[in-house]
């Protein structure tokens, strides 16, 4: 095992004060059997009323009422955790052969029971049609083989560009400008096997930064795809990489929205600028 030490801050402030105000945190880890926290922390400057709760899939988010006027907000998590660093990936033969994968990816029971990562949302819709034809799959080949070629041509086909877009570009914008950050990365891939109807999620974590990878130092995101008779194995087209032991999760969802690491509402409703920075190191 891995020992990490995460730290994540964000330091908010507000044009005016704010008189009353309820935060939900998504940023720590999941536990699973790959990865467990050993300890955690939660810090804010003004004092308030907290609790943990789940989110609507069952990931733990840290909440906080705060009824004390403030104009700044830093909160600041941090927690050591321990990573299962021998991550085993799959071959061929380990999964369905190819004849059988589309008899159960066409299957209605399959669709119904993962309806909730087979329907587009507004960040990943795109058309069968739209797909530039060598990212789609062709009925002969593997799915595994597959989605680690479509890995691979989303790096390649995308240029990583901070600050020209935002949390809410979508899958489409993405496919015209080629440009973007992991976020559009992974929005673009699930919209391309979303119009397949092969089951995918958005997952949002942490990087390990030893890795000098794209996306380490902030909040990262990658893909997660359903191989039925297997199940979900995680993507990351920012680096053309498989998701392995420097891949920390914390949540996973439709798309970003289900994923943000801050959510809440302030009274009264006031322009609001957020800073945030991440830190992960292994010890």
């Amino acid at each position: 095992m891995i020992e990490y030490l995460i730290t994540y801050e964000s330091n908010n402030r507000y044009e005016e004060q704010v008189q009353e105000a309820f935060f939900e945190f998504l940023v720590a880890p999941h536990e699973n059997d790959t990865q467990r926290i050993v300890n955690e922390k939660n810090t804010h400057s003004v004092e308030g009323t907290s609790f943990y709760t789940k989110n609507i899939f069952s990931y733990k988010r840290y909440c906080l009422r705060l009824a004390t006027p403030f104009n700044t907000l830093d909160f600041r998590y941090e927690c050591v955790m321990l990573k299962k660093q021998d991550t085993y990936f799959p071959s061929m033969y380990d999964m369905l052969p190819p004849e059988d994968e589309i008899q159960m990816l066409d299957s209605e029971t399959f669709q119904i029971e993962n309806y909730p990562f087979l329907n587009q949302t507004y960040l990943t819709d795109i058309s069968k049609s739209e797909v530039p034809e060598n990212m789609l799959k062709t009925s002969a080949m593997p799915l595994l083989e597959y989605i680690h070629q479509l890995n691979q041509r989303i790096h390649s086909y995308l240029n990583y560009r901070s600050n020209v877009t935002t949390p809410f570009t979508s899958a489409r914008e993405t496919l015209i400008r080629q440009l973007g950050v992991c976020q559009d990365y992974a929005h673009f891939m699930i919209g391309i096997l979303r119009s397949q109807l092969i089951p995918c999620r958005y997952v949002s974590g942490y990087l390990h930064q030893g890795q000098n990878t794209i996306g380490a130092g902030q909040m990262h995101a990658w893909v997660e795809v359903l191989f039925p008779k297997y199940g979900w194995l995680g993507f990351d087209p920012t680096n053309n990489l498989l998701a392995d032991h420097h891949y920390l999760k914390i949540s996973d969802g439709q798309d970003y929205q289900d994923c943000r690491a801050i959510n809440g509402f302030i009274k009264p409703g006031t322009v609001n600028y957020t800073e945030y920075a991440v830190s992960v190191v292994d010890q």
